[in-house]
């Protein structure tokens, strides 16, 4: 059994995350040629006339933390400094913090808490004609208010951009986003 104190490591959010169980990387041999899985990612790209999707060799699984309420606080006070720093310098608020479906539900709901601020979350809907879509069926986002978008992880932003569209459609302004682990390039 883990010593669920021992997990934090207070000034090292990635090893803390590791001791958690929520992260993978590919072995190698001495020759540095794999030796085990590559992992496959969300996102798609296009070549030529074929769809293709990402893969690398790490993989950072949120959901491992999550497991821990400790453990979200802890990453929810990182962000929340981050986030005060950056935006209430400059006179921003939020009122809303909308999670991303479904690793940023739990550690937006944290994170509310703590800047005292509503949390909602986007659902998946499959459409036909579509693919999936996002929807708030439970929550709204009312004309005018200030929204931070928060994600456990971002790959490639193609969940961003959907989450933008949803603010942007009921009308309330995309004041920042906000994730624990940027992967992409942007």
């Amino acid at each position: 059994m883990i010593d669920k104190n021992a997990l934090i490591v207070w000034n090292n959010p990635m090893e803390t995350w590791k001791r958690c169980g929520g992260y993978y990387k590919c072995p190698k041999d001495d020759n540095g040629h794999r030796i085990g899985p590559l992992v496959a990612y969300r996102g798609t790209y296009f070549t030529s006339n074929q769809e293709k999707r990402y893969v690398g060799e790490e993989y950072w699984n949120f959901s491992q933390v999550e497991q821990y309420p400790h453990m979200l606080d802890y990453f929810s006070l990182r962000l929340c400094c981050k986030i005060l720093n950056r935006m209430f310098s400059a006179s921003k608020t939020v009122d809303v913090i909308l999670a991303a479906p479904m690793g940023g539900i739990l550690i937006t709901s944290s994170l509310a808490r703590v800047l005292q601020c509503r949390n909602i979350f986007a659902e998946k809907k499959l459409n036909m004609w579509k693919g999936s879509l996002f929807v708030l069926d439970r929550h709204k986002i009312y004309k005018g208010d200030d929204v931070l978008i928060l994600e456990d992880v971002i790959n490639n932003f193609s969940t961003t951009e959907k989450l933008i569209e949803l603010v942007e459609m009921r009308e309330g302004n995309v004041r920042a986003i906000c994730c624990v682990l940027n992967r992409s390039s942007k």
